[in-house]
């Protein structure tokens, strides 16, 4: 649940580009409540691509219940991420994501995508917002899966969790002020501070590499650096080889224009 602010980002369709806009005020903005002298509390959207995302897996989990409890060991020996298996069976570098430890688990993922899913829809757009999501979880996957190549100790890894600390990253990006609640912290904190108390916490997992500790944190820290890296640029799906076709680099993705000032990236 979050707070409404003053001042949204939006993408907008020009000849020259997809930009970047400040948006202040916007009517149609889906954070409902007071803007001056207070503040109002909102749920998140459920944007189109958040629904199919939440639908995809609920019905990925549902699967691997069904069909496990059948008898069938397929669905994780095929579609989890295994780091032995995961060069030649490419795949499970996405499909890991459709499968969880446990319902517990799913929700959890289910209600980061709810939470922050909406806003940076709003902001890259639906295709933007799935394409960001799976560059976040194969990022995870291959910090996951190098990681078990170095020491030998990485396990099965299962789960969205990835594409949830990747959203995180980019609503803290694109709105760093935004108050929020973060169960069981009693009092609001800013977006900014909620993506860096996540990744301080994987990487004191990861560091820490305590072998009773169940949680992927090295695939947490991957997604957010894909995710960064994606935002910033660096990462364009497709974009290597249509960089190899044309023999020359591939353009930012966008720019940043706020007020009279322009520049390139991410605000911040």
């Amino acid at each position: 649940m979050s707070t409404a602010r003053a001042g949204r980002w939006r993408w907008s369709d020009e000849s020259a580009g997809r930009r970047l806009r400040l948006w202040d005020n916007h009517p149609m903005s889906f954070h409902r409540g007071p803007y001056a002298g207070g503040v109002g509390l909102a749920f998140p959207p459920v944007t189109p691509m958040v629904r199919r995302i939440l639908w995809t897996l609920g019905g990925g989990f549902a699967a691997q219940v069904l069909l496990t409890r059948a008898g069938f060991t397929f669905p994780v020996d095929l579609f989890a991420l295994h780091p032995r298996t995961a060069v030649p069976f490419v795949w499970q570098f996405v499909t890991y994501a459709l499968l969880h430890g446990g319902l517990w688990h799913l929700l959890m993922n289910m209600l980061g995508v709810w939470m922050f899913g909406g806003d940076v829809e709003r902001v890259l757009g639906s295709n933007g917002l799935l394409r960001y999501v799976l560059v976040c979880v194969t990022g995870g996957g291959v910090a996951h899966v190098l990681f078990g190549f170095l020491t030998g100790g990485a396990g099965t890894v299962m789960g969205a969790s990835a594409g949830v600390l990747g959203l995180v990253l980019a609503f803290a990006l694109m709105f760093p002020e935004r108050q929020m609640f973060l169960f069981p912290i009693p009092v609001p904190i800013r977006a900014r501070t909620v993506a860096i108390l996540f990744g301080v916490i994987d990487l004191y997992g990861a560091i820490d590499a305590n072998p009773l500790d169940p949680v992927a944190h090295l695939a947490h820290l991957g997604g957010m650096a894909a995710g960064y890296l994606y935002l910033k640029g660096f990462i364009r799906p497709g974009g290597w080889f249509a960089r190899l076709r044309r023999g020359r680099g591939a353009r930012r993705p966008f720019r940043v224009i706020e007020g009279e000032r322009r520049s390139s990236g991410w605000p911040g």
